[in-house]
């Protein structure tokens, strides 16, 4: 389930998700970007909460999940379970995605 609401924070728009998951927990997340790969929709997020969006390494944690809409209209997310496809995604996130937009 996901439920949406806007923040503005610096005057950018930033878009809030929070994703609950099987065991009922909610998460925050703030969408990056949603992008396509191979005729399949994903999306990037980081976690909103900003003392949760680095991991012990210092680097920035990036959530992606692939973005589906189910048959009443509702957006869904799901993990990508495999973690070869997952590198992949990120991969093309990294270059595709994100190298085009510091482009601009």
């Amino acid at each position: 389930m996901a439920d949406e609401k806007n923040l503005a924070e610096d005057e950018e728009y930033v878009e809030i998700i929070t994703l609950t998951d099987e065991d009922g927990k909610d998460y925050e997340l703030a969408l990056m970007d949603n992008f396509t790969m191979e005729g399949r929709n994903f999306s990037a997020f980081m976690p909103a909460d900003p003392e949760e969006e680095e991991d012990e390494d210092g680097d920035l944690v990036t959530i992606i999940l692939e973005r589906t809409v189910s048959e009443d209209g509702e957006e869904e997310y799901s993990d990508i379970e495999d973690d070869d496809e997952l590198q992949t995604v990120f991969d093309f996130y990294v270059t595709e995605v994100l190298e085009k937009q510091f482009e601009e």
